[in-house]
């Protein structure tokens, strides 16, 4: 990619790369990973070979004064539209031409993405209160019904939703499959709605603590050449009800040059339970290890989550 970054003031930072060139090529493909995208032809197209050339635009305002404890309000705000010259290019010199069109020989990636968030942290004596909200949007058009797999949004982790794992919650009210470590989490989506909340205090010297919940999902744009299942589409009508709710508590040892941060946490609304049943605060048991195997998420990262 080639671009410019330019600061006029301490607050804002503005980056563009008008040229950002990205060729993906999936290998090395496992049977069962095979199987897995012949069930899912959304997750097919997303994992092709093809090629991406975007413009990028994306905007920073912060307030954050370094080593002082005042109240800040961070935002950004990213915008990449891709394959709309190429697309243009091969309408005018090969209108004959079946799509999908090509380029350099192989299917490109056309698309409108859009993603932002912003922050607020509010200082006590002590203690810290920090809250983010995070929102995506991803448009396929044109030369493309889906898109790709790395420009997808997901949801869960260790920076994320932590009563899940990363890529393991959503779309929608899908049903998340069995904590495994050697199975390759894919649930990836269009729209993402996230929301965090966090209360930060001292315990002794390095080692602090935390209190936190987080909300949110995926879901995926309705597409007539994809046939989806109607649950994990979004809808103005009902999103509100697939909304996932996590909470759970950390120890964060910060000693200034990095943080290296422990959460544990848990589900207390499951969007793909039944109608009535999504909050779980009467299923929680900590001294059933169904229950801590099924439902316990660790995660271990450096800094913080936001």
């Amino acid at each position: 990619k080639y671009g410019y970054e330019w600061q006029p003031s301490q607050l804002q930072r503005y980056q563009w790369n008008p040229i950002q060139l990205n060729r993906v090529r999936v290998t090395n493909t496992s049977p069962e990973f095979e199987q897995r995208l012949d069930n899912d032809p959304r997750l097919r197209r997303s994992f092709s070979d093809y090629f991406i050339a975007s413009t990028r635009f994306q905007f920073d305002y912060s307030e954050e004064q370094p080593n002082s404890r005042q109240d800040y309000l961070s935002t950004r705000v990213a915008v990449e539209a891709a394959g709309n010259l190429a697309y243009g290019l091969n309408e005018w010199l090969a209108s004959e031409q079946d799509q999908p069109y090509g380029l350099f020989g192989l299917p490109f990636a056309q698309f409108f993405r859009i993603d932002g968030g912003a922050q607020y942290h509010h200082f006590t004596q002590n203690s810290e209160w920090a809250s983010r909200l995070n929102i995506g949007l991803a448009v396929p058009y044109g030369n493309a019904d889906a898109i790709p797999y790395v420009r997808q949004f997901f949801v869960g982790g260790s920076n994320s939703i932590r009563a899940w794992q990363i890529r393991a919650l959503g779309p929608g009210a899908t049903e998340v499959e069995e904590q495994n470590a050697e199975i390759f989490q894919d649930q990836t989506g269009d729209i993402k709605l996230e929301a965090n909340l966090e209360y930060r205090f001292p315990l002794f010297s390095y080692l602090k603590g935390a209190l936190f919940t987080d909300a949110g999902n995926i879901w995926l744009m309705p597409k007539e050449s994809i046939e989806l299942d109607p649950e994990t589409v979004f809808h103005w009508n009902r999103f509100y009800r697939q909304i996932a709710v996590g909470t759970g508590f950390g120890l964060r040892l910060d000693i200034t040059y990095f943080v290296l941060r422990l959460d544990l946490a848990w589900p207390v609304r499951k969007p793909y339970n039944e109608a009535g049943n999504r909050w779980v605060f009467d299923e929680i048991d900590f001294g059933d290890p169904g229950w801590r195997q099924e439902n316990l998420v660790f995660n271990l990262a450096l800094g913080y989550p936001f």
